[in-house]
């Protein structure tokens, strides 16, 4: 069910955690985000190998852009038949 849960493409009013950083060795994330969850509210663009989500996050408030990589789904979709 873990990889029904981690997909490449959001929608809007998706629920999702945040599941940290790509590891970079020349650059340190102060941030702590792991776990948080948060709202899918709207795609903004794709990069070269991932889209960027708008996501509000129900621990401070905040909508921030967000990597696909850096997100899971809460609960997986189920398909429209």
């Amino acid at each position: 069910m873990d990889s029904a849960n981690k997909v490449t493409e959001y929608v809007t009013g998706d629920l999702v955690t945040f599941v940290g950083y790509y590891y970079s060795p020349d650059y340190m994330y102060t941030e702590n985000d792991d776990n948080q969850l948060g709202i899918v509210v709207g795609r903004e663009s794709r990069l070269v190998s991932d889209y960027l989500y708008r996501v509000y996050w129900f621990k401070n408030g905040n909508i921030t852009v967000t990597v696909a990589g850096h997100l899971k789904l809460v609960r997986a979709r189920k398909n429209a038949d």
